[in-house]
């Protein structure tokens, strides 16, 4: 995996955790824990993609 996407996913996570901000913690539980639903889900299609490609 290429180092972009893993810096990408580590700014909007410091982002979404920044220790001055004065948001509700449930919400932004809520906020990470969809922005780590969507990678990991991006991530598996990419990968099952890949072993498709490859078997053809």
């Amino acid at each position: 995996m290429a180092d972009r996407p893993i810096r990408q996913l580590k700014d909007k996570i410091r982002a979404l955790t920044n220790r001055t901000s004065q948001q509700n913690p449930r919400d932004v539980l809520i906020r990470l824990n969809q922005s780590m639903r969507g990678w990991a889900n991006y991530w598996a299609v990419v990968k099952a993609l890949g072993r498709r490609d490859r078997t053809v």
